[in-house]
């Protein structure tokens, strides 16, 4: 068995930089700046993005995107059913209507062919959150926006840096935001980056966030600063070797379930009391009647400074990712190669996440486990299946189907040639073994 553990997921920021910015709070004033505008004049060369704006939050650049368009109350926004539940929120409290379109068969992409079904005179507005780095036939995309005379708005949190034909993925739609938060390829402690192709609709959203956002509260900054420390130490390769992986392996033998709460902030339930909760952010899985006056923030000067370091590495991260990724792929076997998502051939992923379909998941996860592989999967709820949205009556089986019995590989940019390659055999083996 190989010595290195493996963990679950890589953390972009050093413990190093979350102390600096920890000491910063206290000294500085987090508002914006001339680090902020160069921030977003090198995001905006990197995305290739005309008109950029730093936010704060992915779930407020999706709010103040659809308030920036001439809707009507009730009108339909077709969209992702595998997503942040504040996306959700954000779509309601925007006076407009969700409408979830499943995924294809076997995939993490929303069936265009079964939405058009969907497609009412209300409908508006296509909302698509590409998961895991891998994008979908784009040109489909816009040709069904076409059709349907759509407003197309895309969530690019997990691709970043992604082409299709060779164009960057802000070419395809009126709106796109992508999120600077934790494990994201640009990490800003919290944060996002609205893009659209309208200078005149980005003059309107500069004008209502002027009205709306204030200083950050630093109680509130100091909870994901909190977040950030805890997952970068966790996830560090060494201590994960030698401490996390152990605590990790304990709660997946009791139950699997426990490490998952712990992950998207539900806490570790024992008898009573619930124990970490919080610990590790939170999608906002709760019905909002308005938006906190908290999150609606602006954008300053520390993160911008956190932010320009990590543009400086984030290309290469995505090219080590993406090499490590394809190698992986090759040396999977044809079964294990089946089971994996389908690969535009006119699309550059860059791969965020690279996710196995199995029928029994948990004896897989099992199996790396036991191999010191920590077998990672999504937390992004199915949201036609939340109780918080049962009352809109919708259903999405294959993307529910999808999110349960999907495992991700490991396919960091710090992993070497031996750690793919054994992450390989190890997945091999369990299939040769069925």
């Amino acid at each position: 068995m190989m010595m290195k553990k493996i963990p679950r997921g890589v953390y972009y920021l050093s413990l190093l930089r979350i102390l600096k910015s920890l000491a910063k709070l206290y000294f500085q004033k987090n508002l914006p700046g001339s680090k902020l505008l160069e921030f977003e004049k090198l995001a905006a060369e990197e995305l290739k993005a005309t008109n950029i704006k730093a936010m704060p939050h992915a779930r407020i650049s999706l709010y103040y995107i659809l308030k920036s368009y001439n809707l009507q109350p009730g009108d339909e926004v077709l969209m992702s059913p595998t997503t942040l539940p504040d996306m959700v929120n954000m779509v309601l409290l925007a006076g407009l209507t969700p409408v979830f379109a499943d995924f294809k068969d076997k995939t993490h992409v929303v069936d265009l062919e079964k939405a058009t079904a969907l497609v009412t005179t209300r409908t508006k507005v296509l909302f698509l959150t590409h998961l895991y780095g891998i994008l979908p036939n784009m040109l489909e995309v816009e040709k069904f926006c076409k059709i349907h005379s759509l407003l197309f708005i895309q969530d690019c949190t997990q691709s970043y840096g992604c082409l299709f034909n060779g164009k960057a993925i802000v070419d395809f739609a009126d709106s796109t935001f992508f999120s600077t938060c934790s494990l994201k390829d640009l990490h800003t402690h919290m944060g996002s980056l609205l893009c659209t192709k309208s200078k005149e609709q980005m003059n309107l959203i500069n004008i209502q966030t002027r009205e709306d956002f204030s200083e950050i509260d630093k109680a509130y900054f100091r909870k994901f600063l909190k977040e950030d420390l805890f997952a970068s130490l966790a996830l560090n390769p060494l201590l994960f070797s030698t401490f996390t992986y152990y605590i990790f392996k304990i709660l997946f033998k009791i139950n699997p379930v426990l490490i998952e709460d712990l992950i998207d902030a539900r806490g570790i339930k024992v008898g009573p009391i619930t124990l970490f909760k919080g610990l590790f952010g939170g999608s906002g899985d709760f019905r909002r009647k308005s938006i906190p006056k908290k999150m609606l923030y602006y954008f300053g000067e520390l993160q911008a400074e956190v932010g320009l370091a990590g543009l400086k590495k984030m290309k290469h991260h995505q090219d080590l990712r993406r090499k490590n990724t394809l190698l992986l792929i090759d040396k999977l076997s044809l079964e294990a190669r089946s089971r994996l998502p389908v690969i535009e051939i006119n699309s550059y992923d860059t791969f965020w996440r690279i996710p196995i379909y199995l029928e029994e998941p948990r004896e897989f996860e099992s199996f790396l486990f036991d191999h010191g592989i920590d077998p990672g999967k999504t937390t992004l709820p199915c949201l036609p299946y939340l109780e918080i949205f049962h009352d809109l009556k919708q259903f999405s089986p294959i993307a529910k189907q999808m999110g349960s019995n999907s495992i991700f590989l490991p396919n960091y940019h710090y992993l070497n040639e031996v750690e793919i390659n054994y992450v390989a055999s190890t997945v091999n083996l369990f299939f040769d073994k069925k």
